[in-house]
């Protein structure tokens, strides 16, 4: 089985690009303050290769065009 065939995890389900955007943001609003006052750097590590679809789910640096998107907002 080729890795982007896997199914969505049985307990997670598969979410939309909405979705995952809804919880990097929730994540990265609570995140981004601790790590600049503890003086942590933090980043992202795309998919390689970028994929659009992981487990069912859409992916928020999953093509060129995710990335260029993100880095704006």
């Amino acid at each position: 089985m080729k890795f982007r065939d896997l199914p969505p995890m049985p307990d997670e389900g598969a979410h939309n690009l909405e979705e995952m955007f809804a919880n990097v943001t929730y994540f990265l609003k609570a995140a981004v303050p601790a790590a600049e006052k503890a003086g942590v750097r933090l980043a992202l590590h795309p998919n390689d290769p970028p994929a659009p679809i992981s487990r069912g789910s859409q992916q928020i640096m999953g093509s060129l065009a995710g990335w260029r998107d993100s880095s704006t907002s």
